[in-house]
Order: structure tokens, then C-alpha cells, then sequence
């Protein structure tokens, strides 16, 4: 198999398989973004392309990650677009798990909830510092992120190398379930 193990230093949402984007809906809710990190890269920014339901009042939109907060910013309906600096982000097992959330004030408690809804579309970004590393290790080859795999095989394997292939292939749709990682089976 071959695979591009180096990953673009930017990924949209859609790429991470979150092809509808992301919606907070209500007066209080959250969602949690899960960023792919390959090795020798790390989250620089999050660049967030907003919809707001129209007459949305200021709001105040929240990222945070496990227990901290990196940041607050307001928003209101005529927001497009947010853009969050996360260099402190902290990886682990190759993601970087943010929560997103939008917390729209109301004016009276005992007032019935208004649904509003915060659209963080598809085409929403992350961006990354640093530099892809080198795979050193065969554990290494698949990458949090991988943007295409190859697999090369006789014209007519023999019935191992026909299941060898299948069980990657396999492998490859379990691991990037929902990513727009591609791959081909080809001749040698």
C-alpha cells in the first residue's frame, strides 16, 4: 500500500467528515469538533464560517477544551466569520477535541425558549504549524488524517494477497469513516 501520510496544513470540516457542518441550536448548546493531528503538526487556528438565524441577539460563543476555556467571542446574526488562534491546544492519540458552544441571553427566564441556530459551515477551517514527520514505524503509516491511499496488486493475486487486500481496504473505510480520505486498488 501507499499512502500520503503528509497532511495538508489546512483541513475543512467537510474533510474531517463533518459534511454538514456543525449546528448549535437553542438558547444554550454545545458540540464537540474532533481535530485529526498528523505527527509533527499542531493545530494553529480555527477558522469558522458562522450562519446565524436572522435576529439572533448577541451571544456569546465559547471554545473550550477538556476544562479550559481558549476562548469567548460575541456573535450576533450578522457574524460570518470567527477566527480563533489554538497553538495551546492539546493533542492526544491524534486529535485535538474541542466543545463548541453558543449561549444566547434571553430577557425574561420565565419566557418560552427561542430556537435560534448557529450554522458552523462545512467549509469552516483548521489550520496547522509545524512540519509532517517521516513515518519511521509501520504503526506510523496511517496518519489521524490521510488524504488518499493506493493499494498496488497482480493482475490475478492469489487468494492471500486477494484477502490481504480486502482487510486493508476494510481497515482504510474503519479508520477514516466519514473523512474524504479516498483509495484505489490498482494493478502493479
Amino acid at each position: 500500500a501507499d499512502s500520503i501520510a503528509a497532511a495538508p496544513l489546512v483541513l475543512t470540516l467537510d474533510q474531517m467528515g463533518y459534511r454538514d457542518g456543525l449546528i448549535l441550536t437553542g438558547i444554550s448548546t454545545q458540540v464537540t469538533l474532533a481535530v485529526p493531528v498528523n505527527d509533527g503538526l499542531h493545530p494553529a487556528e480555527l477558522r469558522l464560517h458562522l450562519m446565524a438565524t436572522p435576529h439572533m441577539p448577541a451571544a456569546a460563543f465559547e471554545l473550550r477544551q477538556r476544562n479550559h476555556v481558549l476562548a469567548v467571542r460575541s456573535v450576533t446574526d450578522t457574524t460570518t466569520m470567527l477566527t480563533i488562534p489554538v497553538g495551546n491546544a492539546v493533542v492526544d492519540n491524534g486529535k485535538a477535541v474541542f466543545q463548541l458552544s453558543v449561549t444566547v441571553p434571553g430577557p425574561d427566564l420565565c419566557e418560552s425558549e427561542r430556537f435560534y441556530r448557529v450554522v458552523i459551515a462545512p467549509e469552516s477551517q483548521a489550520t496547522f504549524a509545524g512540519a509532517p514527520q517521516p513515518m519511521v514505524t509501520a504503526n506510523a503509516f496511517f496518519q489521524p488524517w490521510v488524504d488518499h491511499v493506493t493499494f498496488y496488486l497482480a493482475d490475478t493475486p492469489s487468494e492471500d494477497a486477494a484477502q490481504a487486500a480486502l482487510d486493508a481496504a476494510a481497515y482504510v473505510a474503519r479508520r477514516y469513516r466519514g473523512m474524504a480520505t479516498t483509495f484505489d486498488i490498482r494493478p502493479l
